[in-house]
């Protein structure tokens, strides 16, 4: 696994300045001890919910996300008892700005920031592996964060040559996966309890809450500024979104598929068809479009509404 950062400089004197140091964890007696002309970044990525709280977390309970169809109207529930996915890049983006070099003249830059992975975030528990390390960035303000899934492969190994997941792992191959059970209607039954899962080998670059109504966060000065990024996981099951649902699929039409020995599950992979293809379609775009980013002001280790880059967005009672 590599840690890279890259830095794109309007001007030719490429050392006239380090944009951005990069240290891990332990090459730092302690994060308030930020590097002069730096803001220390505490970054972590989560899942969240309405009324899910941290208590809720630390004893493991699932997570329940509502499934609606194409009127919004809610036909059901999936219950969520394992969701992972797996950055392959974290990358944060400044616009252009104003420097002072030892030339006293000010030159245009544009900055940015890019973490490699891969790191496996279990959205449920909001854990990362390995560790997101520690990092200081120029203050200012960063309009993006965009994040890249990829698949988890054979040569993916943490320090110590430690396989990230074995091959058993249902993440292994894939850059999501998804487990849990469905209660609601469906085809021409009500289904209680219903096996479901969900894997996929996404491998896609994405921004992270890009909107009308982006203001971006504010990276501070010598103080830690601790960062969150969210996957909103109620809408993920939508089907009322005519630019993410074009086709008005709905996830009520599926046809529970046999598990073999007497009873039914939903299953979505690279190998689903028909309506299934459909609507894992429509699934994929809602998790990108999930994404949110924030400052976690109230160190409450939520990314609530107030404190996520889209303050006007859709998102506002979602968290």
């Amino acid at each position: 696994m590599k840690n890279r950062i890259s830095t794109g400089i309007k001007f030719s004197l490429l050392s006239a300045m380090a944009l951005f140091l990069f240290v891990s964890c332990g090459a730092l007696s302690s994060l308030n001890n930020v590097t002069d002309g730096y803001g220390g970044v505490a970054l972590n990525v989560q899942g969240t919910a309405p009324s899910v709280s941290l208590s809720a977390r630390a004893s493991g309970n699932f997570i329940s996300v509502p499934v609606t169809d194409v009127s919004g109207a809610e036909t059901g529930t999936i219950t969520l008892r394992e969701a992972r996915l797996v950055l392959s890049e974290i990358e944060f983006e400044q616009d252009d700005m104003e420097i002072d070099t030892d030339l006293e003249e000010e030159q245009d830059i544009e900055s940015e920031l890019e973490l490699e992975g891969p790191f496996i975030v279990d959205l449920l528990n909001g854990t990362v592996e390995p560790n997101l390390p520690y990092t200081e960035l120029l203050p200012g303000t960063y309009t993006e964060i965009n994040l890249k899934l990829n698949k988890i492969e054979m040569d993916d190994w943490e320090a110590g040559d430690t396989a990230l997941v074995e091959m058993t792992d249902p993440l292994y191959g894939n850059s999501i996966y998804l487990a849990g059970t469905y209660t609601g209607y469906l085809s021409d039954f009500n289904a209680v309890d219903l096996e479901f899962s969900f894997s996929f080998n996404l491998d896609e670059e994405f921004e992270t809450a890009a909107g009308d109504f982006n203001e971006g966060i504010v990276i501070d000065e010598g103080v830690i500024n601790p960062i969150l990024i969210a996957f909103r996981l109620s809408k993920w099951f939508q089907f009322d979104n005519a630019e993410r649902n074009p086709d008005e699929v709905d996830f009520t039409t599926i046809y529970p598929l046999s598990d073999g020995d007497g009873g039914h599950r939903i299953v979505f992979n690279e190998q689903s068809i028909n309506d299934y293809a459909a609507i894992s379609d429509v699934i994929k775009k809602n998790i990108k479009e999930s994404a949110d980013y924030g400052e976690d002001e109230d160190l409450s280790g939520f990314l609530e509404s107030d404190e996520d880059d889209d303050p006007g967005s859709e998102d506002d009672d979602d968290y």
